[in-house]
């Protein structure tokens, strides 16, 4: 029965839980590799999603760093998976006050962000937190 249940949920939106579906199973097979299933990163040498994810997408100067991160801006999914990609994990890895002024991301930015990738990863990451009195 639960499985009925869950298959009349599909049907009633299947948009919305299709697109959710892909950019998780995206996430999976291009993301999960550096920053884990979970989000959390790996300690020392891959940040977690979870503690700034949203703090860094809520800034224009963090929204810029995220676009341009080799994962992102060297992914070989196109401009329109990849933004699905990061706005399910905005939605996956952030909490719900911390998303709510956060902007989806656009294949249009993505596109933008690739024609300027961000080579020193680490200590633009650290700079920006650093600027916005966070902690890196």
């Amino acid at each position: 029965m639960l499985g009925l249940v869950g298959l009349c949920g599909l049907a009633a939106s299947p948009g919305i839980l299709a697109d959710d579906h892909r950019a998780r199973q995206n996430y999976l097979i291009y993301c999960m590799g550096c920053h884990g299933e979970q989000g959390d990163g790996f300690k020392d040498q891959v940040p977690s999603m979870r503690g700034t994810l949203a703090r860094l997408a809520v800034l224009p100067e963090g929204r810029s760093f995220l676009l341009r991160v080799p994962g992102v801006s060297q992914s070989s999914l196109d401009a329109e998976l990849t933004a699905e990609v990061l706005n399910w994990a905005l939605r996956e890895f952030s909490d719900a006050g911390a998303r709510q002024s956060i902007p989806p991301f656009t294949a249009d930015e993505v596109a933008q962000a690739r024609a300027r990738p961000l080579l020193e990863v680490s200590s633009a990451r650290a700079q920006l937190l650093r600027g916005e009195g966070l902690d890196p």
